[in-house]
């Protein structure tokens, strides 16, 4: 059986079709090389970063989201060194 997720939809449409159309194999293809491309993890985490630290901003009038900041600042220096 098939591991990717890719292989597992072809050979669905296969089975169930007996004959995947041009339009479904390109579409299978193209699935395949998103799934297979890499990632940049790093510009992913900075890009979520600068997201979760710009919504505290804006809504920390929230006592919630008040109190998420400031307990995800103590962690973030507990974690990581960081002093005032």
């Amino acid at each position: 059986m098939p591991n990717d997720l890719v292989s597992q939809l072809r050979e669905l449409a296969n089975t169930t079709n007996r004959g995947v159309t041009n339009q479904q194999d390109s579409f299978l293809t193209n699935a395949q090389s998103t799934f297979s491309r890499n990632i940049d993890w790093r510009l992913l985490a900075n890009y979520l970063d600068g997201k979760i630290f710009e919504f505290i901003l804006q809504n920390q009038n929230d006592p919630k989201v008040k109190d998420f900041g400031i307990e995800l600042a103590r962690d973030l220096a507990n974690k990581f060194g960081i002093n005032h």
